[in-house]
Formats: structure tokens, sequence, C-alpha cells
């Protein structure tokens, strides 16, 4: 694959380039696994420092004999844990488990399976900030399904700490392919996720590739709708291109002949997929691109939001498109922009009243420990609002007659 070149030396070429942080992000299902074999045989692949929540919940699945690591694991867990209705059914745990209960469930090896992917997706997590963190950056990899803000706030996160951020992204041409993999899998002895999760975590995630792309180094998306991953995009020098689809030539005479039997239909498919994404990858860029050029935005610093936790801009609202909230920041006298589709729902009626009263409002992202972005329509509520200010030469051209209208939400 040419997402990691091969090198002579490889331990002398990381050393001379800037950290990696390695995301293998795509729906459940989509197979991921399939592409990560394949990355692991490549020498700068930080096998070493690779994050994976399903090995981790394979781990906790038999008994953790270690008290120590077991006292380790119960203080990160416990002040993390989601709100899981199923942890209620499970005799005397509730909506929270003390240190002790978590403590007690690793001794003995973690049976139930909500709570032992709870458990391994808070380590997980743990494990990639104290990576991100470290006072000695070293390349690192991990999976995700992508589906939640979070994991795209760690892509500014990392990035804002020195590290190059490389993604490959695994997908699907429909939900219902990876239902179908997953029970696959179930069949075969493997774990399971609820068909309803894969749908709502594949559409969350193809819903935030676009802003992904945007905030990587590198990438390439994969289509593995079929007998293996085709790639559809590519990022790298900061451009995000589309490459011509091109027919897979394997090792494997089995698999080649399924693809010389298939490639006509499954061509079309691809390049339907591959056409999805570019337009909402253009259309991203282009709605931006428009609010950035507008007369009223000239000779004022334009910046994307960074989506960080506990990230902010205080500032009045300018103007809502479909994809796109604008903020201006009179402090820092700079325009902020800000992805609708990571933002929550809930927050934009509070920024469309926001923007049409002409108040200032504090813009924050705050993640739970499940990753999610916290109810921003709540934390816009409770800011108090700045102060009402004219119109002025900040936001609009002072030689134009007329103020720029907001295409609207």
């Amino acid at each position: 694959m040419e997402d990691f070149p091969q090198h002579e030396n490889a331990q002398d070429q990381a050393q001379a380039r800037a950290p990696r942080m390695t995301i293998l992000a795509g729906p459940n299902g989509s197979g991921k696994s399939t592409v990560t074999r394949g990355l692991e045989q490549d020498p700068e692949f930080p096998a070493a420092r690779y994050v994976n929540a399903d090995e981790i919940a394979k781990t906790l699945e038999k008994p953790v004999a270690d008290a120590d690591t077991r006292r380790a694991w119960a203080q990160t867990i416990a002040p993390n844990m989601p709100d899981l209705p199923i942890l209620g059914q499970i005799r005397y745990l509730g909506a929270r488990m003390s240190e002790d209960q978590i403590a007690s469930e690793l001794e003995k090896g973690v049976s139930n399976t909500q709570m032992r992917n709870a458990f391994a997706a808070i380590l997980a997590d743990d494990q990639r900030q104290q990576y991100v963190n470290a006072p000695q950056k070293a390349d690192f990899a991990f999976e995700t399904v992508m589906s939640t803000q979070g994991k795209l706030a760690l892509f500014d996160d990392a990035r804002q700490k020195g590290f190059q951020v490389d993604m490959v992204f695994v997908t699907t041409e429909n939900a219902a392919i990876n239902q179908q993999r997953v029970l696959n899998r179930v069949q075969q002895g493997g774990h399971g996720v609820d068909p309803d999760k894969i749908a709502e975590r594949y559409q969350r995630a193809m819903d935030m590739l676009p802003a992904a792309l945007q905030r990587v180094d590198t990438a390439s998306v994969y289509d593995n709708s079929h007998h293996g991953p085709v790639l559809i995009a590519k990022k790298e020098d900061g451009q995000i291109v589309f490459p011509e689809i091109q027919k897979p030539q394997v090792d494997n005479p089995v698999t080649q002949g399924k693809w010389d039997r298939d490639w006509e239909q499954a061509r079309e498919g691809l390049v339907e997929m591959q056409g999805k994404l570019r337009d909402n990858v253009r259309a991203l860029e282009q709605d931006a691109q428009a609010l950035r050029e507008h007369p009223s935005r000239q000779g004022k610093a334009f910046e994307q939001a960074g989506i960080q936790q506990g990230s902010e801009t205080i500032g009045r609202v300018v103007d809502i498109t479909q994809r796109h909230v604008l903020q201006f920041d009179y402090e820092d006298q700079r325009f902020v922009l800000h992805d609708r589709s990571l933002l929550t729902p809930g927050a934009m009626p509070k920024l469309q009243e926001a923007m049409q009263s002409g108040t200032e409002v504090n813009l924050t992202y705050q993640y739970g420990p499940d990753s999610k972005l916290a109810n921003q329509g709540k934390t816009l509520e409770q800011t108090p609002m700045m102060g009402q200010r004219e119109l002025d030469q900040y936001l609009f051209d002072p030689n134009s007659r007329e103020s720029p209208k907001p295409p609207g939400p």
C-alpha cells in the first residue's frame, strides 16, 4: 500500500521527521482489519503502539491477575463511565460504578459485552491521550469507527502538539453491507454490534468524513464493498484528490477471478460512492470559500475553528449556511468558521437567534467520556450574552449600501 513508503532504514527516517499519529477509521464491518493487516507489514507502522479497543476488550474478557493493573485501570475507568442503561440490569450496578466494583469485574473477567466494550473504549482513549501528551513524542496508531466528534477533536489536538496526522478510512457503499458482515462475524464466533448502532455510526462517520479530511495531513479513503479495498480518494500535499477508479490486481487468483467477473457492476457502485464523497467535499470547500471571499470579510483573519476539548470562541454570529456557522471574534479580530457537521443540532436554534438579535455567544466544544459532543444548545443557553453591538466595519463593508444577507440555515 502507498500510505507508508518503504525506506532502507525506517528507524532513521522516523527520527528525521515529525511523529505520526495514524488513524485506521471506518464504520463497524467495513473491513478495517483487512487493511490494517497490510499496513502492519510496513516497517514504519508503529505496531508496538497500536491502540485497538477490540483487542483491549478481548484482554478484559479474561481475568486481570495483577492487582496493581486492576486498580490503575479501575481508577481510569470509574470517572469516565458513560451512563449506560444496560448496566442497571446487572445485579448491584447502577448508572455509575465505583472503583471497587470495576476492579472486581476485572479480577474475574468482564463477561457482560456492553460493560466490557465500555471499559475497553475508555482505556483505549486514555492510551491515545497519553501518547498525544507524552513529553517525548513517538509514532502511534489507533483504530476507530469515527462516529463521534471527539475523535476529530483528537486530530486537532495532535496536530497542535506536533504530530503529523495520517488517516486511512475504510467504508462501504451502504450500511446494510456492514450489518451483514458483522452478523457473519458473530456467526463465526466474533463480537457483535447492534444493527441499529451500525447504521447510526455509519451515517455519522460518513457525514463527518469531509471534515475529517480537512483536519488530517494525509489520507487514503477506500471503498471495501466488494472483494477488497479500492482507493476512491486521497489527500496529499494539502490537496484532496479523487483518482480514476482502477480494477485491483491481486496475487490471489481466486480473488482476481472474482474481480474480473464482477468488475463492471462493482465499478458502477465505486464510481457512485466516489462521486458522493467528491460532491460533499467540494460543497464543504465551496461554502467555506464563498464565506471567506465575501467583500465584508476582507482584511480580517479567517480561521477554521479548533475543536479540541474546551476550545471556545466568543463573538457575534455573522452567517449561517447549510454547512457552516461563521462567528466574528471582536477580541482577536478574526472570523471563525464552524463546521455544522461537528456541532450538535440543539445549538442551531440558539445560534440563529443570536444572529438575528445581534448578540454575542460563547461557542464551546466539550466532550463527554463517550467522545460525543456535549449539548451545545444548553451551553449557549447558559452563557450570558455579551451585549448588543451595532454593525460596523469589522463585519461589513462600510462602502456597501446593503448589509450582506445570510443565506439561511
